[in-house]
């Protein structure tokens, strides 16, 4: 369970930087502004069922 965990971590972190990277190369300040209510959004449900898939393998666990 425990390499399994790490995997998913791993492959949440690289998404996150891989989004922040995107965003940042995008640039201009309108568009970030403007895409980052919809941002918080995603990162609210990624870290959402993060807690979730966490819970669940630690309960199995």
């Amino acid at each position: 369970m425990q390499g399994g965990m790490k995997k998913i971590y791993r492959y949440f972190i690289k998404n996150l930087f891989a989004k922040v990277k995107s965003i940042l190369a995008t640039g201009g300040i309108l568009y970030r502004v403007e895409n980052l209510h919809n941002w918080k959004r995603h990162m609210r449900i990624a870290y959402a069922l993060f807690a979730v898939r966490f819970i669940y393998s630690g309960w199995k666990g």
